[in-house]
């Protein structure tokens, strides 16, 4: 008979426990330390010159958090304030998952969808003008019949990469199209005649409904991987993305909301505790056990379970008082940490 180390029963379960931090903030902040730093930089310029408070924002995101369970389902939630910021980290992920979730539910209900990828020649232009170039050439080419005879509507996402090879940007839209075949041939020479010098387009049939939403949705949320960036041009793709649209929808989809939480908000939910007191309390309160367990992996939570017993209702008023009122999140801890 094989012995086993009686370390690996535990590991699992090891494992996820370690990723619970003291904090609801640190703990969705986990190996994300390069992209908050970048964050941190961009919003201290923009309010340097604005005399805005984004990076107070940035650093209240997600603070002052408490478990939520919905009366219909059981289902558990951790509710917090969001700063809403483009660029920071926590708020990209919750956008990504968010977005994968909804184009995932409209490419099901496609019959052959399509990726299409528009691309410019690299230039040394500045980001700004490339980016204006390319969102004028994006809008031309749906209008040509070539585009639209074929496809009855479309989600479209931006994405812009450094090369490596020549250190020039990389600015491209993706966009997910419902319709007949098109010719790629006849699509570059269409893309060449309005971009001027440019005519790699690429057109692939969807294989993997889940893959692509994957990565659609990571582009839209999070359309430079502004970590590996030297700070001049982390600063250049942020002046140069500053309240700008990154995704959107045209034809038959102009109705489909890709970046709004489903109806999940619209259940009826009420606070069983702050996350402070379930937390520290989650090893020798069975209660705040339960409700810590049930977020991590998605299980209902019975009926009656809270740590009023512990704390009241007192601490939950005094935060939600002074930051106002939290938002219930979509995500289960394992959604979050893609499990």
């Amino acid at each position: 008979m094989t012995e086993y180390p009686s370390t690996l029963v535990h590991t699992k379960s090891s494992t996820i426990h370690s990723n619970i931090k003291p904090t609801y903030r640190a703990t969705l902040l986990q190996s994300c330390e390069a992209d908050l730093q970048a964050a941190e930089e961009i919003y201290a310029y923009f309010d340097e010159i604005d005399a805005t408070e984004k990076l107070w924002r940035l650093k209240s995101c997600r603070t002052g958090a408490f478990f939520f369970r919905n009366k219909n389902t059981g289902a558990v939630r951790v509710g917090a304030q969001s700063c809403h910021l483009r660029h920071c980290p926590i708020c990209t992920k919750t956008r990504e998952l968010t977005i994968k979730t909804n184009v995932a539910s409209w490419l099901r209900k496609t019959g052959y969808p399509k990726l299409l990828t528009f691309t410019l020649k690299h230039h040394d232009r500045p980001l700004i003008e490339q980016i204006n170039t390319l969102y004028e050439s994006f809008k031309k080419i749906r209008r040509l019949s070539i585009l639209k005879n074929r496809c009855s509507g479309g989600v479209w996402f931006f994405q812009v990469k450094k090369s490596k090879k020549d250190h020039l940007w990389h600015p491209h839209i993706h966009c997910l199209v419902a319709g007949q075949y098109i010719p790629q041939r006849d699509l570059a020479k269409a893309w060449l005649k309005i971009t001027g010098d440019s005519n790699i387009v690429d057109i692939r049939l969807v294989k993997s409904v889940e893959h692509v939403a994957k990565d659609v949705a990571r582009y839209a949320a999070k359309p430079c991987k502004l970590s590996t960036l030297e700070w001049s041009d982390i600063l250049e793709v942020a002046v140069a993305l500053d309240k700008r649209r990154l995704c959107g929808t045209w034809g038959i989809c102009r109705k489909l909301k890709i970046t709004s939480l489903p109806d999940f908000e619209k259940g009826d939910w009420y606070q069983v505790g702050s996350w402070n007191g379930v937390y520290e309390n989650r090893n020798v309160d069975d209660n705040a056990k339960a409700i810590m367990d049930c977020w991590r992996t998605g299980k209902p939570l019975e009926t009656g379970i809270n740590i009023d017993h512990l704390y009241g209702d007192e601490l939950f008023e005094t935060e939600v008082s002074e930051r106002g009122s939290p938002t219930i999140e979509y995500q289960t801890f394992f959604e979050w940490k893609g499990k």
